[in-house]
């Protein structure tokens, strides 16, 4: 399976983390730990790929600050460097 070197992970209004449609873990979840599992493989096949493995975390405005949070310490367990932000839209 191809991975693009790039992985948006969406935070909704709700909590819920999602990545192409797929949820991850619980809102409620203290720890990330499906989402940090899909990060390694991602930036393994990036790795594999020679491309560097990127991540654009697109939080929803309502979602508190913890959430976010939890999705960089997923992302710092894939030892993920390259992690960037969208703006989030509940407009």
């Amino acid at each position: 399976m191809d991975l693009p070197d790039e992985q948006i992970i969406e935070i909704r209004p709700d909590g819920q983390v999602v990545v192409n449609d797929y949820p991850y873990d619980a809102p409620e979840v203290s720890q990330l730990n499906e989402l940090a599992a899909m990060l390694s493989r991602f930036r393994e096949a990036s790795s594999a790929n020679k491309v560097e493995a990127i991540v654009t975390i697109s939080p929803a405005d309502a979602v508190p600050h913890a959430q976010i949070v939890k999705v960089m310490d997923a992302c710092s367990l894939a030892r993920i460097e390259a992690v960037n932000f969208a703006l989030g839209d509940d407009s």
